[in-house]
């Protein structure tokens, strides 16, 4: 018995420290607490909670929502709802120190989390010929060597 609860404690701290997702029961506050932020403050509005997920980091959860809204908002009103969302689940989640909100439009349904992943198609050695900026960086370096290949700080 006295095994089974140390194991259960040093698992529970690794995975802590291995940054784990956070559990679905969390999962299922943050999501409740973002509905009441957004029914008490824009109840007229088309708005609705798509995704949550999030990393437990320690004791702390950091947290990243979508939310649907109308295509045409201003950054200032989807801002208004970034805030009233974020004071709601610091209020109501404890242990929620970083909540970002990704804003999405509401008549789309294909848009997930992991479009934000850049795609393995897309990479730095797709290219074979080095860019203006690699060019510049290597020409600098040779600039900043004296004879001994001793380099100097500008």
């Amino acid at each position: 018995m006295v095994i089974r609860a140390g194991y259960g404690n040093t698992w529970t701290s690794l995975v802590e420290l291995a940054d784990a997702g956070f559990d679905p029961e969390v999962k299922s506050k943050v999501n409740r607490a973002a509905a009441k932020a957004l029914e008490e403050h824009f109840s007229g509005h088309s708005l609705q909670v798509r995704n949550v997920q999030g990393i437990k980091a320690g004791q702390n959860y950091l947290v990243d929502i979508e939310i649907a809204v109308p295509g045409d908002w201003s950054v200032d009103k989807t801002r208004l709802v970034e805030e009233a969302v974020r004071t709601r689940i610091g209020e109501k989640v404890r242990g929620a120190r970083r909540v970002r909100v990704r804003f999405v439009p509401d008549d789309s349904t294909d848009q997930d989390f992991m479009e934000e992943f850049v795609s393995p198609s897309v990479s730095a050695r797709s290219s074979p010929e080095p860019d203006e900026e690699d060019k510049h960086s290597h020409h600098l370096r040779h600039s900043q060597s004296n004879s001994n290949g001793v380099r100097h700080r500008k």
